[in-house]
């Protein structure tokens, strides 16, 4: 299923966000690494262009809401997800850094992302959802999170995140 299909058909894609070193024609292209999974060219698999921010730096910050708590997982969509502190989006080369989160339901997330960096982050206050969540990630390095703030979820991965270091 394609990556534009895949929502409306509640069908599973496989995403990776690779980066092109060359392109050796119009039908081969030599990727910077290796694909971490065979490839059945059987499947009908696509290339797409995915354009991403790049050099995204998040530093010496304090994010604090004003969510007065009340949190239970899943009784509604704003308490789980309404109250996010930093999301980045087709991030790559970005860094999250000395960082202090306060009363949000959710820290950090990276969703379509690679290679980026998140360290020195303090999850406190009320009780929320998740800590750090990745979906369809790669090569994401976390380091020094402290989470004093209880949390559903602690570190998350979700969809194809691959190569990721906690």
């Amino acid at each position: 299923t394609s990556y534009s299909e895949a929502g409306i058909r509640r069908a599973w894609s496989f995403q990776w966000f690779a980066e092109i070193e060359t392109v050796v024609d119009e039908n081969t292209i030599l990727l910077k690494q290796p694909t971490r999974v065979d490839l059945n060219v059987s499947e009908n698999a696509t290339c797409a262009l995915m354009p991403m921010l790049e050099n995204i730096i998040i530093s010496d910050l304090r994010f604090e809401s004003n969510w007065k708590g009340g949190y239970k997982h899943h009784a509604t969509k704003e308490a789980d997800y309404g109250w996010s502190a930093i999301g980045l989006h087709r991030a790559k080369n970005s860094t999250v850094r000395n960082i202090v989160i306060d009363n949000y339901t959710q820290g950090v997330q990276l969703v379509n992302s690679r290679n980026n960096i998140v360290e020195q982050v303090k999850i406190i206050g009320v009780p929320g959802h998740y800590s750090v969540k990745l979906y369809h990630s790669n090569d994401n390095l976390f380091q020094d999170i402290t989470v004093t703030a209880v949390r559903t979820h602690g570190p998350s991965v979700e969809g194809i995140s691959m190569g990721n270091v906690f």
